[in-house]
């Protein structure tokens, strides 16, 4: 068994020389191990896919009211407050009829809106990132204000 209690080595030595297409290809599965590959190897080209970014991501589109919201996918993560937003979120786009958006594609979506928004506000990938990541909780808030998380 490796370092990491998740992901044994073979998985690890993956996530490190895999080419980023096949990284991708494998969608959510293993994604929040995967895209930190891709981010330590690329920094300017990926960004990381985890379980609080996932929930901002479905957040901003509740808190924005989007017109044709889509819903990326929830990943379980290790903060207890995180896991029940998103069981929350799940519970509101089925109620609401949001398109998941494809298995297969998502990542590339993602990447690819975060890339856009970066280069219109003049900021390093990695910082919009981890705006979505630190500001999980407070969009959680914002979204379902009567929420106790």
């Amino acid at each position: 068994m490796g370092w990491n209690k998740k992901n044994d080595d073979g998985k690890i030595t993956s996530y490190a020389l895999d080419s980023p297409a096949s990284l991708i290809a494998k969608g959510s599965q293993g994604i929040a191990s995967w895209s930190k590959a891709l981010c330590i190897r690329c920094p300017f080209n990926y960004a990381i896919y985890d379980a609080r970014v996932a929930l901002s991501l479905n957040c901003l589109q509740i808190v924005a009211a989007a017109e044709q919201p889509t819903i990326f996918p929830l990943l379980a993560g290790q903060n207890k407050q995180i896991n029940a937003g998103s069981k929350v979120v799940r519970q509101y786009a089925i109620k609401h009829n949001w398109q998941p958006v494809a298995e297969r594609f998502f990542y590339d979506k993602y990447n690819t809106i975060l890339s856009a928004a970066a280069k219109t506000l003049n900021v390093k990938l990695y910082t919009l990132e981890m705006l979505l990541f630190a500001t999980a909780p407070g969009l959680l808030q914002e979204a379902f204000p009567e929420g106790k998380f």
